[in-house]
C-alpha cells in the first residue's frame, strides 16, 4: 500500500492501551475528504456563488463535529475518529485544518494519504509552509505506490507541466480510489459538475464511492460494488467555465453552503458520472428537495454504523480488563494457526503489544495485527454465546419453578377447600399427611409457595428484559461474523493475496453488512500489501499452510457440525432426554389426577355449597388455561428446536460443498496464481454464507417464552 510500509507507528490508532499495558485491538471509524484545489470567492464571478475559507470550514465542521461526538459517545472514547486526506491545496488542507481546530476530546486523527512520494508531491503544492505544518500535525502519513506506468519516471512526475500531467493523474486516480474504498463516509467539497474523463478528479472519487469498483467491472464482475457507500456533498462552486455553462437549480438557497447526502439509491436512474458533463445533474438533482437539512450524524444509516462499530470497541475494552480473557485470546491465536501442541514461550508477552519479536514463519507484522483482532473477536463471540445459553438455561429453570409453584399452590388450595386429602384412598392423602401436622403443613406451605410463585414471576420478567437490554444474542452473532471475516483476511494474506474481504460482499448484502466492511476497512487502511520479503516461509509453504489450516480445517469443522446435527435430529434418545420433554413427563405424572379433578369440577352443574363458588370456578379455569398454554409452549419449543437442528444440518452441508470442491481442486498440481484464485473464490463463498447466517439468525430477537 504505502512506500513506508516498515513504519508501524500507526498502531496507536488500532490499539487502546489500558492500565495493564496491554493494547486492546480496536476498530477506528474512518472517513475521508476529497475536493477541488480552488473555489469561487464571494463576488469574484457574476452568477457564481462564492464562499470564503472560513465559510467552508464552518460547513465542514457542522457535519464532522456531530459525527465525532456521536462516535465518542458510542465507543466511550476508546477509538479514534480518523479523517483521511490527500493534503493537496484547497479542500484537503482546509478540511484537515478544520478538523484540527475541533476539540481534542473528540479524538479526531488526521491521516495523510499522499498520491505519490512526498519529495515528488510537494512540487505540486503552492502553499508549502501550510502543507508542512499540517503534515507534521498528522497522526500518520503514507504515500500511494507508483503505478506500473510511472515506475522509473519519477523525474517526469516532479516536472510540473501539461506534458507530464497524465502521469500525475494516474497517481491522483489511485489516491481517489483508495480514499473511496477505505472510508465509510466520503466528504466531497465539490462543485457538482461531473468529470468528462473520470480519472484523478473529485468527480472520479465520488463516482467510485457511489457506483463501485470499475476494475471489478472490467474483469467481468458486474454485480460487485466493492466501494459503494455514502457521500456527504458540500456544494461549493468554482470559478470556471463549467460552472458558468451549467447553472444551479433556481430554487436552491446558496446563502450558505448546501449539503447533500448522496447514496446509490438516491442517484439511481438519475445520474451517471461516466456520462458527459450534463446540466441536468446540477439543475434538476441538486435542489432543495434532496438537500440535507440535518447533520449527517442524524441519518439512520450513518448512526447505525457508528453505534455498531462503537459497541465493538466498548465490548473489547470491557472484556480485556480480565487476565483470564487475555489468556483465552492467546489460545484463539494458537488454535487459528494450529499451535496447540507447540511451545508458546514469550507469546503472552508479545501479543497485544504491537510487538513483532515473536512472529512465526508464516506471519508478517500486519498479519499478526489482524490475528490479534481476530483472537479478541473470537473470544468475545464465545463469551456472549455462553451468556446467551446461560440466559436460556436460567429462564428454563425458573420457568419450571414457576410452573411447579403455581400448580402446587393450586393443589394445596383446592385440597383445603374440597377436602381432597381426607380420604385414605385419595391421591392427595400422601401430600396432605406428609407433614406431622396437616394444619401446619397447609398453612405453612401455601404462603411459601405463593411467595415462590411471585418471585419466579418477577425473575422471569427480569431475565426477559435483561436479555433484551444486554442483547447478548446480537453481540454474539456480530462478533462471530466479524471474526469469520478476519479469518478469511488472515489466510488470504498468508497466501500472498492483497485482496480486502470488504470488497467481496454481494451487492444485495451491502446495506446490512456495511458495519463489517467499515470495521475491516478501518484496519486495511494501514496494512501494506503482503510482501514475500516480510515472511520467513516461502509462498509455496504459506499457500500449503493456508490449505491445511483454513480449507481443510473449516472442511473438518463443518463436516463434524453437520454430523452432530444429524445425530441430534435423528436420535431417539436426544428427544426423550430433552429437558423440556422430561419436565412435561414429570408434570403429567404428578399432577394428572389433580387436572382430571379440576376438569370434573368445572363441568359439574352442582359444585357444592361454596360461598365464593364463582371465583373458584374462575381461578380453576385460569389455572387450567395457564397449564394448557405452558404445555403448548413446551411442545412448540421442542418442535422448533428439532426443526432448527434439521435446518442447521442442511446449512452446514451446504457450506461444506465449496470447501470440499476447493480441497479437490487444490489437491491437483497448480501454480500459485491458480491456487490464489481458488482461495479467493472460496473466501467469497464463505463470506456470502456467513452473511446469510447473520441475517437469518443473528438479527432475530432472542426467543424466550413470555
Amino acid at each position: 500500500m504505502s512506500s513506508n510500509a516498515a513504519d508501524y507507528s500507526f498502531t496507536n490508532l488500532l490499539y487502546h492501551f489500558i492500565n495493564n499495558d496491554n493494547g486492546v485491538p480496536i476498530y477506528p471509524y474512518v472517513s475521508a475528504v476529497t475536493g477541488h484545489r480552488s473555489f469561487a470567492q464571494p463576488g469574484e464571478a457574476e452568477g457564481i456563488p462564492g464562499f470564503t475559507e472560513e465559510d467552508i470550514k464552518k460547513a465542514f465542521k457542522s457535519q464532522l463535529q456531530p459525527m465525532a461526538e456521536l462516535w465518542r459517545k458510542c465507543c466511550k472514547g476508546t477509538a479514534p475518529f480518523v479523517l483521511l486526506t490527500g493534503m493537496a491545496d484547497g479542500a484537503d488542507q482546509i478540511a484537515a485544518e478544520a478538523a484540527m481546530e475541533l476539540s481534542p476530546d473528540l479524538n479526531i486523527k488526521i491521516v495523510a494519504v499522499l498520491p505519490m512520494p512526498e519529495d515528488l508531491f510537494i512540487n505540486t503544492i503552492e502553499n508549502k509552509e501550510r502543507f508542512n505544518r499540517l503534515l507534521q500535525r498528522a497522526s500518520y502519513q503514507f504515500s500511494m505506490p507508483l503505478t506500473a506506468n510511472n515506475v522509473g519516471h519519477e523525474s517526469e512526475l516532479a516536472n510540473i507541466c501539461s506534458e507530464t500531467e497524465f502521469r500525475r493523474q494516474e497517481q491522483y486516480a489511485l489516491q481517489d480510489h483508495f480514499l473511496a474504498l477505505h472510508s465509510h463516509v466520503l466528504f466531497a467539497l465539490w462543485d457538482g459538475v461531473p468529470s468528462t474523463q473520470n480519472k484523478g478528479g473529485t468527480a472520479d472519487a465520488v463516482f467510485f464511492k457511489l457506483n463501485g469498483n470499475t476494475e471489478s467491472q472490467k474483469q467481468g464482475d458486474l454485480l460487485t460494488f466493492s466501494s459503494v457507500g455514502p457521500v456527504v456533498h458540500l456544494l461549493i462552486p468554482r470559478n470556471n467555465q463549467d460552472n458558468r455553462d451549467y447553472p444551479l437549480a433556481p430554487d436552491l438557497d446558496m446563502s450558505s453552503i448546501p449539503v447533500f447526502y448522496l447514496t446509490r439509491n438516491v442517484l439511481r436512474g438519475k445520474f451517471d458520472l461516466e456520462a458527459t458533463a450534463s446540466a441536468d445533474f446540477r439543475k434538476n438533482l441538486l435542489n432543495s428537495e434532496i438537500r440535507c437539512n440535518s447533520t449527517v450524524a442524524e441519518i439512520p444509516e450513518v448512526k447505525s454504523i457508528l453505534e455498531k462499530i462503537g459497541n465493538l470497541n466498548t465490548d473489547s475494552v470491557a472484556c480485556f480488563k480480565q487476565k483470564s480473557f487475555i489468556d483465552k485470546c492467546v489460545s484463539s491465536y494458537q488454535d487459528l494457526y494450529n499451535l496447540s501442541d507447540k511451545p508458546s514461550s514469550g507469546l503472552e508477552n508479545n501479543l497485544f503489544r504491537n510487538n513483532s519479536d515473536n512472529l512465526n514463519d508464516l506471519e508478517d507484522a500486519n498479519t499478526r495485527l489482524l490475528t490479534e483482532h481476530y483472537a479478541v473477536a473470537d473470544q468475545i463471540a464465545i463469551k456472549f454465546q455462553k451468556k446467551t445459553l446461560g440466559i436460556i438455561f436460567c429462564y428454563t429453570v425458573i420457568f419450571c419453578l414457576f410452573l411447579f409453584s403455581s400448580s402446587f399452590q393450586a393443589t394445596l388450595y383446592c385440597m383445603r377447600i374440597f377436602g381432597w386429602g381426607n380420604s385414605l384412598e385419595s391421591f392427595y392423602h400422601f401430600i396432605w399427611t406428609c407433614g406431622s401436622e396437616p394444619s401446619k403443613f397447609q398453612f405453612l406451605c401455601l404462603p411459601i409457595l405463593t411467595i415462590l410463585y411471585l418471585i419466579s414471576v418477577f425473575l422471569l420478567v427480569g431475565i426477559f428484559y435483561y436479555a433484551k437490554k444486554q442483547k447478548f444474542h446480537y453481540r454474539y452473532h456480530r462478533f462471530r461474523a466479524l471474526a469469520e471475516a478476519l479469518r478469511i483476511q488472515i489466510f488470504w494474506r498468508i497466501a500472498g493475496m492483497s485482496d480486502c474481504v470488504s470488497g467481496y460482499y454481494r451487492s444485495h448484502q451491502i446495506p446490512e453488512t456495511e458495519w463489517i466492511r467499515a470495521a475491516i476497512n478501518g484496519l486495511d487502511v494501514f496494512l501494506a500489501s503482503p510482501d514475500a520479503a516480510d515472511f520467513s516461509a516461502s509462498q509455496e509453504e504459506r499457500i500449503r499452510f493456508t490449505i491445511n489450516n483454513w480449507v481443510e480445517g473449516q472442511r473438518s469443522y463443518y463436516s463434524s457440525k453437520a454430523n452432530k446435527r444429524n445425530r441430534e435430529q435423528k436420535g431417539i434418545a436426544s428427544f426423550f432426554f430433552h429437558p423440556y420433554f422430561l419436565t412435561f413427563l414429570i408434570i403429567l405424572y404428578f399432577f394428572r389426577p389433580f387436572k382430571f379433578d379440576l376438569f370434573r369440577y368445572l363441568t359439574s352443574l352442582n359444585p357444592g355449597p361454596i360461598v365464593h363458588d364463582i371465583w373458584l370456578h374462575l381461578y380453576v379455569a385460569l389455572h387450567l388455561l395457564m397449564f394448557t398454554v405452558t404445555l403448548t409452549t413446551i411442545m412448540c419449543a421442542m418442535y422448533l428446536k428439532f426443526n432448527r437442528t434439521k435446518i442447521e444440518a442442511k446449512r452446514f452441508k451446504q457450506i461444506l460443498f465449496p470447501f470440499d470442491r476447493a480441497a479437490i481442486l487444490l489437491d491437483a498440481p497448480r501454480d500459485s496464481d491458480e491456487q490464489q484464485l481458488i482461495l479467493r473464490q472460496l473466501g467469497t463463498e464463505a463470506i456470502s454464507e456467513n452473511v446469510s447466517w447473520l441475517l437469518t439468525v443473528g438479527e432475530q430477537d432472542l426467543t424466550l417464552p413470555r
